[in-house]
Order: structure tokens, then C-alpha cells, then sequence
């Protein structure tokens, strides 16, 4: 217990000190200080600030009821024993009206007793300044919290109201108390509202969160949330209740803006023309649009808690492939294509993550758009490339051969034919044998020019002398002819037996890359590089020309109906292959192209030579 301070007034001396021995005996820490007179001890109190005041009775000057009138006048809250060598009982009565905590009479041995008294007396008026900061504290609450906090007695008439309702309903506390709760009520809620409060109150129950359409004072609709608690007195007699009105409008505006948001995003969702599924980061389907089952053939129902690998892979695990995983992992949006095996369709997946607040993943959005019509079309149209292409191939060798063997052979016989015509002639005019000869020197011209077509349609050398040497040749002649310096390399090469697919492709390749080099690049040199690196060839042909926007020339070369590039690229696909172009202006072009080796699988027929 802490220490107290005691004041005592009585002027019998020998009373005083055996109350301050029993005073010393039971409470240790106690200080006393001893008045004689009552109006002494009132000139000092707010010197000493006592805890507990025990008084006489009948003192000279001032008596013990004087005393507490003093201190009522002074509006003094200290706890005051009153002690008495009477027992009147009306003495007792007048003391304890007037706030007297206690009553003691002084009887032998009454000394004994005051410390017990001094204690409850001192721990009832710790508890009453305890309630009283309690008190405090819920009103400065009351007073500042911005819900509004009421009381109502059995009728359901305000009795309290703090400030906040001004904030919340337009009234002041002062137009509110008096008023029954459901005056503010709208009208169509007023009366079963009324009904349902009164008889939970009645019935003692608790009211949780319950939503109350209301009227403010200029006349808008808010919303209140209620909850309340019922009063009893110490009898069990009901009160009235107590509670808190909290103004949820904005928050019932923004959950029915957000409810319609909702249900224009599933609208959305399922409007999608792409076949689109949101699943979380285990892998099971969380939402499907209609796109989707009609995809998959499967209803909603069927396919939301199921793995998505299993539906669209017929796997018990996700592909190596698998965009969702790629997302887990770089946490980032990477559309790609994939072929789901289940359906035998091709589709390119964009899966977009879904954080919560604090950065995890919660769900991956796919937007799957079905490629597989357009794919067939373009596997369609790269098979007739193909067919084309080796249509065209097989058309130049044909034509090839016709030149060589059949004009190629004609012309040689009418060139000889001339040189001859006049072995057996002695007189022939010089005039005629001067016209033969020019003429036989144009026919000279002439067989050689269908012999570079022949070998331009259908260049012989790659069978007879294998690709490296065709290709050395063709950069030769190329650099005699246009004056561009070609440094061509290969390794590998020569150890293969390349199909003639193979060959005649990467030639033409070769070809075409020098054709566009010297059309377009105004370049002094040009770099080819010709490496056999299993399991693929890689062909790189470079120019220090003028370089150009690949994007813009593929899509130009479209337009003016240029195909260089394009047969390229139409050609390196035919052998499987990849073929990556990088260009920029002023700094050259790079073409890099990368095709798998094919061997021939057995003897073929050597092409005609020019013989």
C-alpha cells in the first residue's frame, strides 16, 4: 500500500497520540499531521493535501459539522471520519449527509479500529478518483470519436448524443436528445425498424453491425451501421441500451460500384473472343471464359479444381515448356506458343501474374489466342513454297540440260559448219569469207552465253567438284565481274556428302545474299563464312554496305514485290533451318542462318557436264 498522509483534529492530546501509535503499528507509511482547531487545518489543506481527514466532533471554534459544510462550501473531495464521544445517532446521520465516509464512537479501545477504517476509506476514495478518470477518459472519447455514440432509455428516446452526430445525421446533441430513434429512419424502414430494435432491446439481445437506412437533415439517404449493448440496473430492471452509429455510405457506395465492376468484368471475361483461364500458382483452374470450354469441350464446372496440364497436355505434371512455370520463376508477362497436345491445337498464350498488396503471386491470367487454322494455313502454304521451289529447281536442270545438249550441241555444230564451209573452196570471194568469220565469232558468243545460262540455271560443279569449289568460283567470278571484294572461308565442308537439297539450296542461298549485296548494299566488301558445326551448318554472309531497317524492308519487299530476302529465308526453311537477319544504317548487314546436316542416303546420278 502506498504512503498516506493522515491529518487529525481533536484537541485531547491523549487521544491523538494513542490513534497515532495504532496508526504507526498497522500502517507504517502513514504521515500525521495534528491540528487543535478545524479552521487551522482548513487555512492548510492545500499545504499538506491529505489523503484522509479524521475530526472531532465537539471542538472549540469550529465543530465536526461545521468542518464538512466548510469543505462541501470549498468543494473539497477529501474522505472525513468523523469521530464522537457521543453516540447520537442524528449527529451520525447530519455527518454522513453531509459526506462523512465514516462514523466511529469514541469507546475504549476505539484507536484500534481507525487504521481498518483508514484503509477502506483511503481505498474507496482511490477506486471513486479511478471511476472518475475512467469516466473522463470514455468522455473525452465520447466527445472526439467521429462515429456517433448514443444512449437511449426504454422507449427508445435519445438520452445522450456526443458531437459526432452534427458530422454524421445535421442535428446538434441538443435536437437529437429527446427524439426516438427511428424518427430518423427512412419512411418505408420506420416502422418494422422501430419494431425489431424495442423488442431486442426488451429482450436484452446485443445488435451487431446492422445497417440502418436513415435521412440526414437536408434531406440524402446515408447508411448507418449499428451496434448496442442493453442497460440494466443493479436489479435486472432494463434501462434503455447504449451504442454506436457508424456512417458507412461511401463505403455501401464504393461495395455496390465494386459489385458492378464485378459484374462487368465477368461479362468481360467471358465476352473474350480468346479462349482465356485464370489459374493459381498450384496450377488448378480458378476461371474459365466461354471461349474456353468451347475449346476444350468441357463445361465450367468440369474444368475449374482441375490441373491445367492435365486438360490441355494430358500430363500428370506441367511440360518443360510450360508458360505458367516461366512466370513463377521471372515473374514477369512473356507471350509464347504452344501446341497443347490434349487438343491437338496450337494456341499463343500470354500469361499475365497477378500480385496481392504485399508482392506475392495469387493467380496467372492466360489469354490463349488459337493459332491452329493459321498455322495449317501457313504449313499449307510452306508446303506449296516447297513444291515450288523443287518444282523451280527441277525445271532449271531440265531446262539445263536442254540448253546443253540440245542448243548447246546445235550451236557447236553450225559453229563448225562455218569454220568449214570453205575448206573445199579455193575462189571464194574475201568479202564472203570475211562475213562467215565474223559470223562465226558471234556464235562463239552466242554458245557462250547459253553455257552460262546452262550453268547459272543448274551450276554442274556442285556434283562434279562438291559445293566449297562452286561456291569459291561463284565469289570469284562475282568479284571480277562488280569489282566487291568477297573473302569467303569454310571448314568442315568437304568432309560431308551433302544431299543435293542441301547443296543447291545453300548455293542458291549464296547466290541470292551476293545478288542483293551488289543491288542494294553499295558495300567494297563482303564476308562469307561456310562452317560445318554437327549438327548443323552454319552460313554467315556479311557486306560493309549501307545497311537498312529490317523490319521495314521486309514489309517494303512486300510491297515493291522484291522476294530477295523472302526466297531466302522461303529456301532456308525448306531445309528446316533458321535464318536471322541484323542490319543497320550505314554499319553493314549480317545474315546468319543455321540449317541441320543431311547426308545422302545413296548413290545418285551425276549431272551432265559440259562437255
Amino acid at each position: 500500500m502506498k504512503p498516506i498522509k493522515v491529518v487529525i483534529i481533536d484537541d485531547e492530546e491523549a487521544h491523538l497520540e494513542l490513534i497515532k501509535q495504532a496508526i504507526g503499528r498497522e500502517l507504517p507509511l502513514a504521515s500525521v499531521d495534528w491540528f487543535e482547531e478545524a479552521r487551522v487545518c482548513l487555512e492548510r489543506l492545500d499545504e499538506i493535501s491529505p489523503d484522509v481527514i479524521i475530526t472531532d466532533y465537539l471542538m472549540d471554534g469550529m465543530d465536526g459539522i461545521e468542518f464538512l459544510q466548510a469543505l462541501n462550501r470549498d468543494n473539497r473531495d477529501i474522505p472525513v471520519i468523523m469521530i464522537t464521544g457521543y453516540g447520537d445517532q442524528n449527529i451520525a446521520v447530519q455527518a454522513m449527509k453531509l459526506g462523512a465516509s465514516d462514523y466511529l464512537v469514541k469507546i475504549p479501545g476505539f484507536h484500534a479500529l481507525l487504521p481498518s477504517v483508514i484503509k477502506k476509506v483511503f481505498c474507496e476514495q482511490e477506486l471513486k478518483k479511478s471511476l472518475r478518470r475512467s469516466e473522463r477518459r470514455f468522455r473525452d472519447l465520447a466527445e472526439t470519436i467521429s462515429d456517433w455514440i448514443w444512449e437511449v432509455d426504454v422507449e427508445g428516446k435519445y438520452t445522450y448524443s456526443n458531437p459526432a452526430v452534427k458530422e454524421i445525421l445535421g442535428y446538434s446533441p441538443q435536437e437529437v436528445v429527446g427524439k426516438r430513434f427511428c424518427d430518423f429512419f427512412i419512411d418505408k424502414k420506420r416502422e418494422v425498424s422501430q419494431v425489431a430494435r424495442l423488442q431486442a432491446m426488451a429482450e436484452g439481445k446485443p445488435i451487431r453491425n446492422v445497417d440502418n437506412p436513415c435521412v440526414h437533415k437536408n434531406g440524402h439517404e446515408i447508411i448507418l451501421e449499428t451496434s448496442s449493448v442493453a442497460l440494466f440496473d443493479n436489479a435486472g430492471n432494463l434501462l434503455g441500451c447504449r451504442g454506436v452509429h457508424r456512417d458507412i455510405s461511401k463505403r455501401k457506395r464504393a461495395e455496390i460500384e465494386l459489385r458492378r465492376l464485378n459484374r462487368d468484368r465477368k461479362e468481360i471475361f467471358q465476352a473474350l473472343g480468346n479462349a482465356t483461364m485464370v489459374i493459381d500458382p498450384e496450377f488448378s483452374i480458378m476461371d474459365v471464359n466461354r471461349a474456353m470450354t468451347g475449346v476444350t469441350g468441357k463445361s465450367t464446372g468440369q474444368l475449374v479444381g482441375t490441373k491445367c496440364y492435365t486438360v490441355f497436355h494430358g500430363t500428370n505434371q506441367p511440360p518443360q515448356d510450360c508458360p505458367a512455370k516461366e512466370i513463377l520463376v521471372s515473374k514477369r508477362n512473356a507471350p509464347v506458343e504452344r501446341e497443347m497436345k490434349a487438343l491437338d491445337r496450337t494456341f499463343l498464350i500470354s500469361c499475365t501474374p497477378v500480385f496481392d498488396d504485399a508482392g506475392n503471386l495469387v493467380k496467372i491470367i492466360h489469354a490463349c489466342t488459337d493459332l491452329t487454322d493459321r498455322k495449317r494455313a501457313e504449313q499449307h502454304i510452306h508446303s506449296l513454297t516447297q513444291q515450288l521451289i523443287r518444282a523451280q529447281e527441277a525445271e532449271r536442270k531440265r531446262i539445263s540440260r536442254e540448253l546443253h545438249d540440245l542448243l548447246g550441241q546445235d550451236l557447236s555444230a553450225l559453229k563448225i559448219g562455218l569454220d568449214t564451209l570453205f575448206d573445199d573452196e579455193t575462189k571464194a570471194p574475201p568479202e564472203t569469207i570475211d562475213k562467215v568469220s565474223r559470223l562465226s565469232e558471234m556464235l562463239h558468243g552466242t554458245i557462250k552465253s547459253v553455257r552460262n545460262l546452262s550453268y547459272n540455271l543448274r551450276p554442274t560443279g556442285l556434283t562434279q567438284i562438291g559445293l566449297v569449289p562452286t561456291v569459291r568460283s561463284c565469289c570469284e567470278e562475282f568479284a571480277a565481274r562488280y569489282g566487291v571484294r568477297v573473302d569467303f572461308f569454310s571448314a568442315g565442308i568437304d568432309e560431308l556428302r551433302l544431299d543435293s537439297d542441301t547443296k543447291i539450296i545453300l548455293y542458291r542461298v549464296i547466290q541470292e545474299g551476293l545478288n542483293n549485296i551488289r543491288k542494294h548494299a553499295d558495300a567494297s566488301n563482303a564476308t562469307i563464312r561456310l562452317i560445318a558445326s554437327f549438327p548443323d551448318i552454319i552460313l554467315r554472309i556479311e557486306d560493309n554496305g549501307r545497311g537498312f531497317d529490317v523490319q521495314n524492308r521486309l514489309v517494303s519487299a512486300l510491297d515493291e514485290r522484291h522476294m530477295g530476302l523472302r526466297s531466302m529465308k522461303e529456301r532456308v526453311a525448306l531445309l528446316d533451318g533458321k535464318m536471322r537477319i541484323e542490319s543497320r544504317a550505314i554499319q553493314g548487314t549480317k545474315i546468319l542462318i543455321e540449317v541441320p546436316i543431311k547426308e545422302e542416303k545413296g548413290e545418285q546420278k551425276d549431272d551432265r557436264s559440259d562437255r
